[in-house]
């Protein structure tokens, strides 16, 4: 009879701490632990799993929940760059709050990401629609909000620019207010008007066009919105093609 042979896992069941005043336990980033148990009380975990197709070997001791969970609280806390992230998550408070025995060091984490493809970003989008819906639904039950059964929703689309140093997969030239000339994304968001969130959101090349994508862009959001729910999208000038979509 073969014995049967665990996964590898860098998590724990995350620890109950308690907040004193005092010498030992020091942390500086006491204030990220109530985002933590946040995306915990969610389920976020068991989400990504069920949601992203990301498998890995028997013997990786990452996988995909460690690659977003992990940015994600980082980038809450102020982390821009790879290397920050690890630096927030090199608070042991933290580490132990959250359930995590060990992160990935830069390299480790630049393997993990390169093991990512266009299909895991497709799930990755179905994560974030999944997640908010979860809210919503949450949401709703408690009374606090009926965004869920609103009938009709004002969708706002717009473009922004993101201006970057360096020679980033997928930057390039184009219109940039706040840098003219300067390498960048324009990526496409889309906002809901009741609830001030951003509901979907595209990147793209700096050069494309402000309207470029948009009719997939907006279809792709609808089937992710609640039915029988009537959409209104608004958009500026730059979304108008002259003829209907």
């Amino acid at each position: 009879m073969k014995k049967k042979q665990h996964k590898r896992s860098a998590r724990v069941s995350p620890k109950k701490i308690k907040f004193t005043k005092g010498a030992k336990g020091l942390t500086a980033q006491a204030g990220l632990k109530p985002v933590v148990q946040f995306l915990q009380n969610q389920g976020i975990v068991e989400l990504v799993r069920d949601t992203v197709n990301h498998k890995r070997g028997a013997n990786a001791l990452y996988d995909a929940v460690d690659a977003i969970f992990l940015p994600l609280v980082a980038i809450i806390g102020g982390a821009r760059s790879i290397r920050a992230i690890v630096t927030v998550w090199s608070d042991s408070v933290l580490c132990r709050a959250a359930g995590w025995l060990s992160i990935p060091d830069e390299t480790t984490f630049g393997r993990l990401f390169r093991s990512f493809s266009q299909c895991h970003v497709n799930d990755m989008e179905v994560l974030n629609h999944r997640l908010r819906g979860r809210l919503w639904r949450k949401a709703l039950r408690s009374g606090k909000s009926k965004v869920s059964v609103i009938l009709s929703k004002v969708v706002d689309v717009d473009s922004t620019e993101k201006t970057v140093y360096g020679s980033q997969e997928g930057t390039a030239k184009g219109y940039n207010p706040h840098k003219c000339g300067a390498v960048s994304y324009h990526p496409l968001l889309a906002f809901c008007t009741e609830t001030k969130e951003i509901l979907q959101g595209w990147l793209r090349c700096g050069n494309a066009y402000t309207s470029n994508g948009v009719v997939e862009f907006t279809k792709q959001l609808l089937a992710h919105l609640p039915n029988r729910t009537r959409i209104l999208f608004r958009g500026d000038s730059g979304f108008f093609c002259g003829s209907p979509a």
